[in-house]
């Protein structure tokens, strides 16, 4: 099998992630039920992942949140490596979440976090800058990064934007 033909699209992803948004039930209140969110996301991806083919299993692989691989006998080929981070300082997920990403062997690796008043400049280019440090990468790997807004207040208008 062509691996063009099996890998995702980081687009795609993105596009199917924001449609299953706004079609699940969501948690409406952050700072208490950051379990549920957490557990809402990895369902709304293993959802996106099966929708592909895939083979995702429930459980956590090598402290990954979510990979996605061929089918279950094939899970030594990572497709898409998952990191959903909800709770972390952004230190915290440059240092843990974005480390294990890049030293995971997958052609997708996907990692979601939220921050109450991001700077998405410095975020992005303090993304960047950890990504490069790799060395030993798979050819034609790609990076999804998805930051999402924390919000305490679930009556703030933006809360649903």
């Amino acid at each position: 099998m062509d691996k063009d033909e099996v890998i995702p699209n980081s687009e795609e992803i993105f596009l199917e992630l924001v449609s299953k948004m706004r079609t699940e039930k969501l948690p409406t209140h952050w700072d208490i039920k950051m379990h549920l969110w957490t557990k809402t996301m990895k369902n709304i991806f293993k959802k996106i992942g099966e929708s592909y083919g895939y083979f995702v299993p429930d459980i956590e692989w090598m402290k990954l949140d979510q990979i996605w691989v061929l089918s279950k006998e094939e899970t030594d080929s990572i497709i898409v490596a998952i990191e959903h981070e909800n709770k972390d300082s952004f230190k915290n997920i440059l240092e843990d979440e974005l480390q294990k990403l890049i030293d995971i062997k997958a052609y997708v690796k996907i990692l979601m976090f939220y921050d109450k008043k991001p700077s998405e400049k410095e975020i992005v280019e303090k993304i960047k800058d950890k990504i490069k440090t790799q060395k030993l990468i798979i050819s034609g790997e790609k990076y999804l990064i998805i930051l999402g807004i924390a919000h305490e207040d679930p009556d703030d208008p933006s809360f649903t934007d």
